[in-house]
């Protein structure tokens, strides 16, 4: 490794509080193990088969991305959402199928935004609360009157009172700007824990709710 690299990654050590024991158990590790050697796309699609979970080497390159993402005759996407193990993921039937980065631009830029859910740790009462599961849906609202943000978009688990969080602040203006021009807008987690468990990370794909019940098949 080296050395400039050596010293971020013991920077974010210290950061983190690791004693100086650890570090060096650590180092010892690494210098057992020697440099990585780097995965091939094929390596990662093969690792991800084994294991049964998603990874970034199975989605198609960001590229050749703009053959899937189109659309049918009434306007709606032929993208799907199809069940990965732990997640749902973006699904398109071109060429026998293949995944999509749901973080990726070409989503975003198709209309399709993936967000965590921020703030979760001070809504912790509504996160826990809420079903999060793969597949849930999530309501959104708008709160152009937040102190914090004025493109605040807040994520609600159908019924409930309180949010359980916040689209990322990097993705609200566009969210929010859809929403403010009266776009009907919706969302569905794509991870997440079930109620009354105490994992705090949710991941939630927003968009249209016509272009997220085509997705779900319900168009």
């Amino acid at each position: 490794m080296p050395a400039e690299d050596w010293t971020s990654r013991l920077d974010a050590y210290r950061r983190k509080g690791r004693t100086d024991a650890e570090i060096r158990g650590i180092a010892d590790h690494l210098q057992k193990r020697g440099p990585r050697k780097p995965r091939t796309r094929e390596d990662g699609i093969a690792r991800a088969r084994e294991t049964g979970t998603v990874n970034r080497a199975v989605y198609v390159p960001a590229d050749e991305e703009a053959p899937h993402l189109t659309r049918d005759a009434a306007g709606l996407p032929t993208l799907r959402l199809v069940d990965s193990g732990d997640r749902l993921s973006v699904w398109s039937p071109l060429d026998g199928g293949a995944l999509l980065n749901p973080k990726g631009t070409g989503l975003r830029r198709f209309g399709l935004v993936a967000t965590y859910a921020r703030g979760s740790t001070h809504h912790a009462a509504a996160f826990r609360a809420a079903d999060l599961r793969k597949g849930r849906p999530v309501e959104l609202r708008r709160e152009p009157d937040n102190p914090h943000d004025g493109n605040a978009v807040a994520l609600y688990a159908p019924g409930a009172r309180e949010p359980f969080g916040y689209v990322q602040k990097g993705r609200a203006p566009a969210v929010a700007r859809r929403m403010d021009a009266g776009e009907n807008m919706a969302g569905v987690s794509l991870r997440g824990p079930g109620p009354r468990r105490d994992d705090d990370t949710a991941f939630v794909l927003v968009g249209s709710a016509a272009d997220l019940a085509a997705l779900r098949g319900d168009a």
